[in-house]
């Protein structure tokens, strides 16, 4: 994963609201902490607009759904909506940029 390229992240699940509302939320407070400094939005799979600086996170059912919708996007993987450990992980992973290799 390229975390220079990434403008902003949109967790998603199938609705929109309630997964990917929760997800967003505990990424948002662990992404703070972390001094990571990035809109997080939450929304329907269905509903987001494909971009270079998009990262989807996800969970593993929607992945495939992700990566047809979202090609231009890049794709974190969480275990559920409420994996607390994924998130943490992202977010250290976004508090210290790395380029693709």
């Amino acid at each position: 994963m390229s975390t220079e390229k990434i403008k902003q992240i949109v967790v998603v699940c199938y609705s929109g609201m309630a997964t990917s509302a929760m997800g967003a939320s505990i990424l948002s407070r662990l992404c703070k902490e972390a001094g990571v400094d990035l809109p997080i939005h939450y929304q329907s799979v269905w509903q987001v607009d494909d971009d270079e600086g998009l990262l989807v996170v996800t969970q593993p059912e929607l992945m495939q759904l992700a990566h047809e919708r979202l090609p231009k996007a890049q794709t974190y993987v969480v275990a559920n909506g409420l994996d607390y450990a994924g998130y943490a992980a992202l977010a250290a992973m976004l508090s210290c940029p790395q380029t693709e290799s």
